[in-house]
């Protein structure tokens, strides 16, 4: 199942300059957002996940990248608390890519222990 549900954003950008873009989302309850971004995605991109049954998130699904991301690697982090509750990467690819990037979990936290989701897309 994919809930898009909207956020309070908070849009971060980083000094490093490996870092291409950063995205902090925050609310009471986990959704789906979208911020404004620089250097290889200068429009924001949106966030969806998909639970299992149990209400674990599996997948976070990172929309909207521009192609020129293409080769940068989109981290994301989510947070429960002042906690890692899980933090998983993925290159965008170089040919064939759609726009969204379905980052697959291997730690699956209950969605309602989620507080903010970080992402930042790196290397472009």
């Amino acid at each position: 199942m994919v809930r898009l549900l909207p956020l309070v954003l908070i849009a971060a950008l980083a000094a490093v300059p490996a870092l291409a873009s950063a995205l902090a989302v925050s609310a009471t309850g986990l959704g789906a957002g979208s911020a404004g971004m620089s250097a290889c995605d200068g429009d924001g991109v949106v966030l969806g996940y998909s639970l299992d049954s149990a209400g674990r998130l599996t997948t976070v699904h990172v929309g909207d990248i521009d192609s020129d991301c293409a080769g940068a690697t989109v981290r994301l982090t989510l947070l429960a608390g002042v906690g890692v509750a899980a933090e998983v990467s993925q290159t965008v690819p170089e040919a064939g890519f759609t726009g969204t990037l379905d980052l697959s979990l291997a730690d699956l936290p209950q969605a309602s222990t989620v507080t903010r989701a970080d992402v930042a897309i790196e290397g472009r």
